[in-house]
């Protein structure tokens, strides 16, 4: 007997016996041109909550000629094909969805081919799942499961996610930000280094230091060349000149010096 898609469901069921699973989940409101999963789980974790979409596919005319897959993608974590035994070659399967082969004597589903995880879902999902796929009861009614509390505590930790998310990545920027300020700071300082080291190259190179082809002893020589070139250009005769006039003029000053004072001490005695 062929394998129906109520038997995939039904072994999809077990699967997630112990998630939230809901068959035909539509993905918003039916006015608004929705999609809809065959069924759609999420499993019961806080640290690694997943939600999987499922496509069920029970003839190869119906898997060649969808269309609509791509749809899905905003509405879960994962996505996957499923289909009875082998019907589906994992090689076949976009790239986006993973595969599930239906097993024919057993309850399970076997994976074929790992789907992509995307990091989030559009929370319009859970809103249908909310409003219309939840049963509403009395607190005095909810004796196991705590399906309420799930939900609640859920949505309290996907709002503190975010928020999270959101303070992370401001830091991220403002880090970034400064770091670009930092190296466009250090180039400018580079650029005028550079642009100094430029300039006193083409003065070396009017002095004849072409540092483009000479050797370093070569330079080495030019610079023992500049100081003969000095030491000659002030002859040593005029360097002893220069400090007798200094010398002279000292005494001159000395001798002023002394002169004010004898004045200064003679108009203290005639006052006297």
């Amino acid at each position: 007997m062929a394998m129906t898609a109520k038997d995939i469901i039904d072994k999809l069921r077990v699967k997630h016996s112990k998630d939230v699973f809901v068959e035909e989940c539509e993905t918003g409101p039916s006015y608004g041109g929705y999609s809809r999963f065959d069924a759609w789980a999420m499993n019961r974790s806080w640290a690694n909550h997943c939600c999987t979409g499922y496509e069920i596919k029970v003839s190869r005319g119906d898997f060649m000629n969808d269309n609509k897959t791509q749809n899905y993608l905003p509405f879960c974590h994962e996505l996957y094909f499923v289909c009875p035994w082998k019907m589906i070659d994992p090689s076949e399967v976009p790239d986006y969805a993973g595969l599930m082969w239906a097993a024919p004597n057993s309850s399970r589903v076997i994976r074929k081919k790992k789907a992509p995880k995307r990091v989030d879902v559009d929370p319009i999902i859970f809103i249908y799942v909310l409003m219309c796929r939840s049963v509403i009861l009395r607190e005095s009614d909810i004796v196991t499961g705590g399906q309420r509390e799930f939900w609640q505590r859920w949505l309290q930790q996907k709002k503190a996610d975010t928020e999270l998310s959101y303070h992370v990545s401001r830091r991220i920027r403002e880090a970034f930000r400064e770091q670009v300020e930092k190296v466009e700071r250090e180039k400018a300082e580079l650029a005028n280094k550079i642009k100094n080291m430029e300039s006193a190259a083409v003065k070396l190179k009017e002095a004849g230091f072409d540092l483009e082809s000479l050797s370093w002893w070569e330079v080495r020589n030019k610079i023992a060349e500049l100081e003969q070139i000095v030491n000659k250009a002030i002859p040593e005769e005029v360097i002893s000149q220069i400090e007798n006039s200094i010398r002279q003029l000292n005494c001159a000053r000395d001798g002023l010096l002394e002169l004010k004072n004898q004045k200064v001490n003679d108009e203290a005695e005639a006052g006297q």
